[in-house]
């Protein structure tokens, strides 16, 4: 998003706020500026599974 930024003397106004180009991604996603170019993280695939082990050390006895 982008806005105009007005600056007076005694008070700062922000005009209307606009898109500065659509993505795929959901609304809240991040993004970065670097060397005026915009780096965004955009999904590649359904999400990953992931196994979580819980209390790991206790199979470390046996």
């Amino acid at each position: 998003m982008s806005a105009e930024v007005f600056i007076a003397k005694d008070s700062i106004d922000i005009g209307v706020s606009l898109a500065l180009f659509d993505t795929p991604c959901p609304v809240n996603i991040q993004g970065f500026c670097y060397d005026k170019r915009f780096l965004v993280m955009e999904p590649s695939g359904p999400p990953s599974l992931i196994a979580v082990i819980q209390n790991w050390t206790a199979g470390l006895k046996q």
